[in-house]
Parts: C-alpha cells; sequence; structure tokens
C-alpha cells in the first residue's frame, strides 16, 4: 500500500486550502445567494433566539 503522504486526495485541508475556504462563506444572511424564503425562515429563528 502507498503511504498517507503521497495520496492527492485528502480528508485534511492545508493552509492555504483553509484560507481560501474562509473567504468564499458568506458572513451575513445577505451575502447568500438566492433561497430567499429559506434565508427569511433563518432571519426570524435567529432573531428569536436572541
Amino acid at each position: 500500500m502507498e503511504e498517507e503522504t503521497n495520496r492527492i486526495i485528502s480528508a485534511s485541508l492545508e493552509d492555504n486550502e483553509n484560507t481560501f475556504d474562509v473567504t468564499l462563506r458568506p458572513k451575513v444572511l445577505d451575502e447568500f445567494v438566492g433561497q430567499s424564503q429559506i434565508k427569511e425562515n433563518l432571519n426570524i429563528f435567529i432573531e428569536a433566539a436572541r
């Protein structure tokens, strides 16, 4: 069997992948595209929890 370090696909993120992933994630609900009904429901749930 090959060693884990020689694999092209890995379940763990490398440093540059983690940074890239974080920059793509929306920070507020208004940044989400589409699914307006779901966004509205989420906003209600979040406000109710506060």
